[in-house]
């Protein structure tokens, strides 16, 4: 029996660069991507620049996915700005534009990241399956994932992938990346990102916080259904309108 999309309470999801490292890779295998090295390693900047280094990412959400009606998946609120004709703008619940996509684990998070860029940015994925940061931004912005400053968007990921690249393990499904507090510094002050969310107010509240750290290595008998669940509907995503470029490297 499927489940019914809802609406959960906002919560700060804290991961560090090498468990979402992990979750891509892993990820990948189970949507059948093939995606190499150098791949994830690009996704991983994108993801560290929109999360601020995994410590503001909100229910699992890697990319900041807007939740829209009709998506099947589950959603939370959070006050969030947008450009919009050069001007910052704040947008606070329960306006549409902060409804972003939620998940309750790290896992199921990555799925649905992957499947997204796969197929509704899939404008994007020949510029990732190049390895290049700039064409990889550059593309993205084209077809209207963000709308930050591009030039901002692009020195940020290209920085963060050049640090990390060079942590990299060859096999990410059987060796943990390398991380030091010292890479934690040095790659984090290429981010932005806070762990706060904003009351109608203006006034920076402390959210619930969950830290992948401290959670155990099995998921939770809900976690694993819904991550069960996800890898469906991504899968399902994948197969519903056949895509001519390759999924992943020859």
């Amino acid at each position: 029996m499927s489940r019914v999309p809802a609406e959960l309470p906002d919560l700060l999801t804290v991961a560090s660069v090498p468990q979402i490292a992990a979750a891509l890779a892993h990820a990948s295998t189970a949507l059948g991507l093939g995606l190499d090295r150098r791949d994830v390693c690009l996704l991983l900047a994108q993801v560290a620049f929109e999360t601020g280094l995994g410590k503001s990412m909100h229910r699992w959400n890697l990319g900041n996915a807007k939740h829209v009606d009709g998506d099947g998946r589950d959603w939370c609120s959070f006050a969030c700005t947008e450009v919009l004709h050069g001007r910052e703008v704040w947008f606070f619940p329960p306006a549409p534009a902060c409804r972003f996509r939620a998940f309750r684990s790290l896992d199921e998070g990555a799925v649905d990241y992957l499947s997204m860029m796969r197929r509704t940015f899939r404008s994007a994925w020949p510029a990732l399956l190049s390895g290049d940061p700039v064409a990889f931004v550059s593309a993205l912005k084209a077809a209207h994932y963000f709308t930050a400053d591009v030039g901002l968007y692009t020195r940020g990921v290209s920085s963060i992938f050049t640090s990390v690249l060079a942590r990299m393990p060859e096999d990410l499904e059987t060796t943990v990346m390398p991380w030091t507090a010292d890479d934690e510094l040095e790659v984090g002050a290429l981010c932005p990102g806070n762990a706060a969310t904003l009351t109608s107010t203006g006034v920076c509240l402390p959210l619930p916080m969950v830290d992948a750290e401290s959670l155990s290595e099995a998921l939770s008998e809900e976690q694993l259904a819904c991550y069960e669940a996800g890898l469906s509907l991504a899968r399902a995503d994948l197969e519903a309108e056949p895509l001519t470029q390759p999924t992943g490297k020859a």
